[in-house]
């Protein structure tokens, strides 16, 4: 019997490197920590780092400009902006309102991957297949940890 519950088909692109692609589906009432890790997933990244989903992200990585803030701080008791929200609780649904909105996906402030996150469509759930999945990959992952010459940091790094 199926579910009738909607899944949210996702491209998220690298965004210093716009042709690295991936497409994600994912039921719309998984949280923003399900689709994080669907996301470092589809990289081949090791998720071993905080991170965070914010409306705006300059191509610098920094995120004082965003109006909203969903982090993984927050879930975890450390010290946030007072408008920040947790990323544990809160649902895909309450972020992505309409086909072609994007979010910004920061993973591991320190290295500062961003990722841009857009909907691209919906579907309805099918019970014999495991979400989230990767339903398309283009593009060679990049390293994840590759060999820097300079520590870099996030608000320093050119995207």
């Amino acid at each position: 019997m199926p579910t009738n519950e909607t899944t949210y088909i996702f491209e998220v692109k690298l965004a210093h490197a716009k042709r690295i692609k991936r497409r994600i589906e994912i039921a719309q009432s998984d949280t923003l920590d399900l689709l994080a890790h669907a996301i470092t997933q589809s990289y081949d990244f090791d998720m071993d780092h905080c991170y965070g989903f914010y409306d705006h992200v300059n191509r610098h990585g920094s995120t004082k400009k965003a109006a909203y803030r969903f982090e993984l701080f927050s879930d975890l008791d450390m010290e946030t902006l007072e408008d920040t929200h947790g990323v544990e609780d809160t649902h895909i649904y309450q972020l992505w309102n309409y086909t072609g909105s994007t979010w910004y996906f920061l993973y591991d402030y320190g290295d500062c991957w961003v990722f841009m996150v857009t909907l691209k469509g919906t579907d309805t759930k099918k019970d014999a297949i495991s979400y989230p999945r990767i339903l398309s990959s283009k593009g060679a992952a990049p390293e994840q940890y590759p060999n820097w010459d300079d520590e870099v940091e996030c608000q320093e790094q050119s995207l």
